[in-house]
């Protein structure tokens, strides 16, 4: 099997050996004969972070994948920000938006297996044939930043003397709420998840409230005035669709189909002919 050359970046990278020597920030784990490209592509465009920050990246390696491999719904995120810290330098894993970093993962995998032959089943929701597909990033809807979206902006809530401001959630934050979450575990204190989402993003009244008593604000708000807050977070979301397009080999139309983490998508399968 000839392999193609893995010094040759595919979509959404730019190859930055011409540039000189590349400055190494915080979560550097490759070594320094290692090639890394630019990751350009990103939901958030580089916005919302300093000038001139510059996330890099290099293929996976055989125990990244392994490790990809063995997610599942309660490790995922533990997994991923291990992965994307080993592979990544330029900027603090924890300091990426979320989105960004969802991102930053299937560039890895789109990053990694870039030669014809490895592909991923699926069942065609059209012909209802098994049939298999070669990822790019090209599969993905990338929803961006909208053009109109200001986080200093005051939204005001209806039926209310209260507005708000929200943000898009980091790496930092996600820790933060696992955290506050498995600290008050043994209080049997139930909380909802997106809830609590949307509270570690948001501002009232540009207060520095903390997360407990923007959840109980938010919980004590009338359905019509929380549901008002849930659309907006909506409205401005960014990050990757839950669906993308590929083409069945079996009816040769397109066909949508979940975007998923599961093992075989990091370590795909070799078609033999």
């Amino acid at each position: 099997m000839k392999m193609q050359d893995m010094d040759k970046p595919v979509e959404g990278s730019k190859d930055v050996k011409g540039k000189g020597k590349v400055d190494v920030v915080k979560n550097k784990k490759t070594s320094a004969t290692e090639n890394l490209w630019k990751i350009d592509g990103l939901p958030s465009g580089y916005k919302f972070y300093p000038e001139g920050s510059e996330l890099l990246g290099r293929p996976l390696q055989v125990l990244d994948v392994k490790y990809l491999s063995s997610m599942n719904e309660t490790n995922y995120n533990t997994i991923i920000n291990e992965v994307v810290r080993r592979c990544t330098t330029g900027m603090d894993v924890n300091d990426l938006l979320v989105a960004d970093k969802l991102y930053t993962i299937f560039w890895l995998r789109a990053n990694t297996y870039k030669e014809s032959g490895y592909s991923v089943d699926f069942k065609c929701p059209k012909c209802k044939v098994t049939s298999d597909y070669n990822f790019s990033l090209d599969c993905l809807d990338i929803i961006s930043v909208p053009d109109k979206y200001d986080p200093e902006k005051e939204i005001e809530i209806p039926n209310s003397q209260d507005s708000f401001q929200l943000n898009y959630l980091r790496v930092n934050d996600e820790l933060f709420i696992e955290e506050f979450v498995q600290k008050r575990e043994t209080q049997l204190a139930k909380f909802d998840r997106e809830v609590l989402q949307i509270a570690q993003a948001i501002t009232i009244n540009g207060q520095k409230w903390d997360l407990a008593k923007k959840y109980q604000y938010l919980v004590n708000l009338h359905p019509s005035q929380y549901s008002f807050i849930e659309s907006y977070a909506k409205h401005i979301d960014i990050g990757i669709s839950p669906v993308m397009n590929v083409k069945c080999n079996k009816c040769g139309g397109s066909a949508q189909i979940g975007v998923t983490f599961s093992g075989d998508f990091f370590v795909p399968e070799y078609k033999f002919e």
